[in-house]
């Protein structure tokens, strides 16, 4: 919800930005999930990325300056700062330009910015000019969680190109729906009874399954995230839409949970973009509006793929409108997931830290050396092709129009950007590029060994290709729990893994 603007609160919040008080445009209630951002960050490191552009040909850099300058102008989210007031989090849209930083060395500054922590009061995004080995020049953008998802990025990337193409065209747009149009929904639904009795229903009788990791302390809980340098590519033939292969991605995904855990009581988180929610042009809201949503399937030998595709189906199309309650319910009734699983009823109680999102295991007797354990959640995604700044396509490249004549393009490079760095104890990726996917990982290193991830990506990339093949036509077969399992086509002899 918007603030009133108190005098004594605009200039609270004008001294935190430091700034003068006439600047400060909008004063906004932060979200739950923007200030566990903020506050993960400062402790961490993490929620952050770093989209790195190449200028090839002759840039002209005033040029790029104003662009930058149109699109930050028109939308509220990049101009925005979190400033903490006794117990409150605001979000504080100023009326200022972004500022460069200009300097030399791109590795260098790099890893000078990753360790550049943003803090109550910062810009939530970063600009920098960097020149190395003359005449290369790079652009860099260091954007906060707090302030983007995946979504988010690909309208930034959106607005780039054609502000890049016609400034005057783009400057004569009207001003972007504000994220402030999306955050009185979230707390005025934060409470819905629709939505909570919703994800009850789905939660129901689930038993507490988790991986436990031991808890780091302050000194020792920075992110170290480790990544596949390249993506695991996965050839597939056509199938008749995007929403089937989202859907067979995520049987494959739980297929392999299934495999690896023995259970038959499967819950997974995945990610949602949120984009369906009642909020007026939601679709072109720039702000962190994502989040991650439970899927719970049963799964037992000689299932039906068919019908476990129909479950989860009617499971994304009846939490629309609730997704943003899903995090919230999912720490209430104290269920996360992990696809390395332990059964932890026998150890005894889960005490939620609601200020981290956090969870900690009260052993019944001492012997159990579960005292201080953290659980970590891990998350699943499958992206549009949209969502891909990087596909290698030949219109990947933003060519920069002068008033006069083509100056140069930015070449967005993937091989030197960092993707958006979550909390998760583990992140798979899978994006969609029509005729094949691209599988990507993200772990905390200290909590997962490479091979176990290594394995497991290529467990779910035998299962999907021959979900794919056989048209999600068939069924489980085998005994899985113990191996992988088979599955059998209709009409056809079992496809062993």
């Amino acid at each position: 919800m918007e603030h009133p603007n108190t005098p004594k609160e605009v200039q609270e919040c004008a001294t935190a930005c430091d700034v003068d008080p006439a600047l400060v445009q909008k004063m906004i209630l932060a979200t739950q999930d923007q200030a566990y951002c903020m506050d993960y960050h400062i402790r961490t490191r993490a929620y952050t990325t770093q989209v790195v552009m190449q200028f090839t040909g002759e840039p002209d850099l005033e040029y790029l300056y104003t662009v930058w300058e149109a699109i930050h102008a028109r939308h509220d989210i990049l101009r925005t700062r979190l400033v903490k007031l006794g117990t409150n989090v605001w979000q504080v849209v100023i009326k200022k330009s972004p500022v460069w930083r200009e300097t030399i060395g791109l590795q260098e500054y790099l890893e000078e910015d990753q360790k550049d922590c943003f803090g109550y009061g910062d810009p939530l995004f970063r600009f920098a000019l960097v020149h190395q080995d003359h005449p290369q020049i790079w652009s860099v953008l260091t954007a906060h969680g707090s302030a983007v998802d995946e979504w988010t990025l690909r309208l930034l990337w959106r607005d780039l190109r054609a502000a890049c193409w016609d400034i005057e065209e783009y400057k004569s747009r009207p001003p972007a729906p504000a994220f402030s149009d999306y955050v009185p929904f979230e707390w005025r639904d934060s409470e819905n009874t629709a939505a909570v009795e919703h994800w009850k229903e789905v939660l129901k009788g689930f038993s507490i399954i988790a991986k436990v990791y031991p808890l780091q302390t302050d000194e020792k809980r920075k992110v170290c995230i480790a990544r596949w340098e390249l993506p695991k590519l996965l050839h597939l033939p056509p199938t008749s839409s995007f929403h089937a292969r989202v859907i067979l991605a995520h049987i494959a995904w739980a297929l392999t949970l299934f495999t690896l855990s023995g259970f038959e009581d499967i819950l997974f988180l995945t990610m949602s973009p949120c984009r369906s929610i009642p909020v007026l042009n939601v679709g072109n809201i720039m702000g962190p509006i994502a989040h991650t949503t439970p899927i719970r399937v049963s799964i037992k030998p000689n299932t039906d793929l068919r019908a476990l595709g129909r479950s989860i189906s009617e499971q994304f199309a009846l939490m629309i409108g609730f997704e943003h309650q899903a995090d919230l319910s999912l720490l209430e009734q104290q269920y996360v997931s992990n696809p390395f699983l332990l059964d932890l009823r026998s150890h005894g109680s889960l005490i939620i830290d609601s200020t981290y999102h956090t969870l900690t295991i009260v052993p019944r007797e001492k012997d159990h050396g579960l005292t201080n354990t953290q659980i970590r959640q891990s998350v699943f995604a499958y992206h549009p092709a949209e969502y891909d700044l990087f596909r290698a396509s030949v219109d990947r490249e933003i060519p920069i129009h002068t008033p006069d004549k083509l100056s140069g393009q930015l070449d967005p490079r993937s091989d030197l950007s960092t993707p958006l760095t979550y909390d998760h104890g583990l992140m798979v990726e899978v994006q969609d590029c029509v005729d094949y996917v691209k599988i990507g990982a993200s772990w905390d290193h200290r909590l997962m060994e490479p091979e176990k991830v290594d394995a497991m990506e290529e467990m779910f990339r035998s299962y999907f290709g021959k979900i794919v093949r056989i048209g999600g036509e068939g069924r489980v077969e085998g005994v899985v729990g113990k191996g992988p399992g088979d599955l059998r086509s209709s009409g056809q002899h079992a496809l062993g893994l």
